[in-house]
């Protein structure tokens, strides 16, 4: 009779270290993948930033140019610049200034509309 209690509690106590290792594993197997995902997703992330850097660069670019061709066309590119709905004040003042330097070099235009009046 004892020795099959004794069996019985041997028996659990190896399921029971067992099943406590096989958690630990799992734990530390799941905090791995958590880990590479997390990087995985930050790459991605890093990515998509850089898409959107690239995108707004060549819109930038496109804009500059067309700013350009409608100043030679008409004697200015205020119109044009103005009605870039998405740009800031701040931004239509930074391509105002791109364009001058463009057309008449590094000192630009004398006067930018998109500058507000300090």
């Amino acid at each position: 009779m004892i020795g099959v209690v004794l069996g019985g509690l041997f028996g659990w106590l190896i399921t029971h270290i067992y099943y406590r290792k096989s958690e630990r594993d799992l734990k530390a197997g799941f905090a791995n993948q958590l880990e590479m995902l997390k990087a995985i997703y930050e790459t991605h992330l890093e990515g998509v930033a850089g898409a959107r850097e690239a995108a707004a660069t060549d819109l930038w670019d496109r804009r500059l140019q067309q700013a350009i061709e409608e100043h030679r066309r008409r004697g200015t590119s205020q119109l044009l610049i103005d009605a870039y709905a998405d740009y800031t004040l701040e931004k239509k003042a930074e391509l105002w200034d791109a364009v001058g330097r463009a057309i008449r070099g590094a000192e630009g235009f004398r006067t930018n509309p998109f500058k507000k009046n300090t």
